[in-house]
């Protein structure tokens, strides 16, 4: 998170609000806080681990597990992209990305 915040790089930092928010929405934000940055582990190759299959990655010291919450934070992301927070990224990538992009658009047109 250091060099995060040196670089000033925009993350989306889970807001709550402790007096106005719900005790599960605090909860869940602070939660995501402490998990980040994320450790996102991605695979599309199936493997068998005790009888089950799971999706995960082989390495020669052993098996990393996507959605192992002990391997990866996939499934808390994904949680709170699909799910939690979807109205969050769907309003931040509209007031933020589309409308920056929209102002660039138009200010070369203008020129």
């Amino acid at each position: 998170m250091e060099d995060i915040e040196y670089y000033r790089i925009p993350v989306y930092n889970f807001p709550y609000d402790v007096e106005e928010d719900d005790e599960e929405t605090v909860e869940e934000n602070a939660e995501l806080r402490s998990l980040m940055p994320f450790a996102i582990v991605g695979s599309e190759e199936v493997v068998e681990i005790g009888g089950r299959k799971v999706r995960a990655r082989q390495y020669p010291w052993g098996v990393v597990e996507v959605d192992d919450p002990k391997h990866s934070d996939f499934l808390a992301i994904r949680s709170a992209l699909l799910y939690s927070h979807l109205v969050d990224l769907k309003e931040i990538t509209f007031d933020f990305l589309y409308e920056n992009y929209r102002t660039e658009k138009l200010s070369k047109a203008v020129e």
